[in-house]
This record gives C-alpha cells, sequence and structure tokens, in this order.
C-alpha cells in the first residue's frame, strides 16, 4: 500500500507540475495581453492627441 502511495503522489506531483506549466502559460498569455492592453492605451493616447489637434485647429 505504502509503495502504491508513494507512486499516487509521484503521479500528483507529475500533475501539479503540469499545472505549474499551464499556470505559467497563462501568465505568459496575461503577460501578451497585458502588452496588447498597453498598446490599445497607447492608440487612444494618439487619439486624444489626435482630437485635441483637432480642437487646436
Amino acid at each position: 500500500m505504502s509503495a502504491s502511495e508513494l507512486q499516487l503522489r509521484s503521479e500528483c506531483v507529475m500533475m501539479s507540475a503540469s499545472e505549474l506549466q499551464l499556470r505559467s502559460e497563462c501568465v505568459m498569455m496575461s503577460a501578451s495581453e497585458l502588452q496588447l492592453r498597453s498598446e490599445c492605451v497607447m492608440m487612444s493616447a494618439s487619439e486624444l492627441q489626435l482630437r485635441s489637434e483637432c480642437v487646436i485647429v
């Protein structure tokens, strides 16, 4: 029983390792989302600049 328990525990460790890999991939995805969001902020900033130029003109 202890041998099978150790095998089950090692499988759980392998599963948790893959979960950690999935979590790191999610972190990488959220990082790209943050990059996309910052690009959207830059786009909205340029839109505000264009709007302010239109107001000046």
